[in-house]
């Protein structure tokens, strides 16, 4: 019995250590562009992005859409891709895809509650606020 007793613990320890815990993970939730920075400048975001949210799952997917169906003309044709995942680097860096092209590279922090997410090739920075 008590071989059993330590073999059913070593296996449930095994199991735990084996499965990431993303529950913890900084970007999790659901977010909305409310600010944005060129080269530390700060500028306006582009009109459509002001009306989007992003968000984040456990599961390593994450999808965007609008907030409101009261968006200006310009807004009404973008259509959102199923199929993006994400995933924790390590170093604050995440990577994120659609289905199987190439991975993006981002570094994400976060300050009080808001994500700064940096698009290092394009050297901009989108900050974030939960909803």
């Amino acid at each position: 019995m008590k071989n059993t007793f330590i073999i059913l613990m070593v296996g449930f320890l095994f199991i735990s250590c084996s499965k990431e815990d993303l529950s913890d993970d900084i970007i999790i939730g659901k977010w909305q562009p409310f600010e944005m920075y060129d080269n530390d400048t700060q500028v306006d975001l582009p009109t459509c992005i002001s009306y989007m949210f992003t968000e984040y799952k456990n599961d390593q997917t994450f999808y965007s859409g609008f907030i409101s169906t009261d968006l200006p003309d310009e807004c009404k044709s973008i259509d959102f891709s199923i199929g993006w995942t994400w995933k924790n680097l390590g170093n604050n860096q995440y990577a994120m895809k659609l289905g199987q092209e190439r991975p993006e590279i981002y570094v994400i922090n976060k300050r009080d509650q808001n994500l700064f997410i940096e698009n290092l090739a394009e050297n901009k920075i989108i900050v974030y606020k939960p909803i």
